[in-house]
């Protein structure tokens, strides 16, 4: 970000070509044409044409380990790659590419970051890009099956099928995990799509909390009543990372073993509702 009494990155106007219509940097459309419209206070100093460094950092595939695992997804070893760079002087034009692409002035008093998504993200898109998403309640072989399906609705609308064990409890069961997930995408995104995320992973399996504690550095969500034996407390801590400003780690824990065992199992046998 830009220093406070100058510009930041909140200043730049990212327009799509395929929309028409001025979009959030953070949520673009993979192979999109953007038009970045630069800070004013940028334009207007006389200084001509500025420089731009361009990286690109690949997002990490592997999902949230659960809340009691003792191994989580490394960050620290995410490396990006230079592809090049670009001259402007009021508006940068570039091809969305799929990930994060920063976009660094080289007097480093500005960094851009353009993040490629999938078509119409938040929301979720075709039968495929479903799957993914119950590997945090599907067990390694049902989730296999379900990746290597020919038909991947038919195999999808099975699995749910079998955890609600009628169609209409399959429908309301579906229709709250999906909910969660795209809820987790409009408030946890940034590297990663937000149902990757530790907060997004907890959000899916286990709904809204009954209360949020929050500060600059911590989350504390708090199911249950606050203070009893039954109340379960995640408590999700900021990272600082160049890639993302919304990035927050789960303190994991053994004792949530059972927890997750449980809420798991509810959504196995079609007791979830949503909230």
């Amino acid at each position: 970000l830009g220093p406070s009494d100058g510009f930041g990155a909140r200043d730049v106007l990212a327009w799509s070509e395929q929309d028409k219509w001025a979009v959030r940097p953070d949520q673009a459309t993979v192979n999109d044409t953007l038009r970045l419209m630069l800070p004013t206070a940028l334009t207007q100093r006389g200084d001509g044409e500025a420089a731009w460094l361009l990286y690109h950092v690949t997002p990490p595939k592997s999902l949230p380990p659960p809340p009691y695992s003792g191994t989580r997804v490394r960050w620290d070893t995410l490396t990006p790659v230079n592809v090049g760079q670009v001259v402007a002087d009021s508006m940068i034009v570039v091809q969305v590419a799929k990930g994060l692409t920063l976009f660094e002035l080289a007097s480093n008093e500005l960094t851009i970051h353009v993040h490629g998504r999938q078509p119409r993200f938040p929301e979720l898109g075709p039968a495929t890009s479903l799957i993914s998403p119950v590997r945090y309640i599907a067990t390694r072989a049902e989730y296999n099956k379900l990746k290597q399906a020919t038909h991947p609705k038919l195999a999808l609308d099975e699995f749910w099928l079998a955890c609600g064990r009628t169609p209409n409890k399959a429908r309301n069961l579906l229709q709250t995990y999906y909910d969660r997930v795209e809820e987790a995408n409009h408030a946890f995104s940034g590297l990663v799509d937000g149902w990757k995320t530790d907060r997004g992973m907890v959000h899916v399996v286990f709904g809204i909390p009954q209360r949020i504690r929050r500060d600059a550095w911590n989350e504390y969500w708090v199911y249950g009543e606050e203070g009893t034996t039954n109340a379960l407390t995640f408590h999700f801590r900021r990272k600082s990372t160049p890639y993302d400003d919304n990035h927050f780690v789960l303190q994991r824990s053994i004792q949530f073993r059972s927890a997750w065992d449980r809420a798991v199992s509810a959504w196995r046998n079609g007791r979830v509702r949503a909230n």
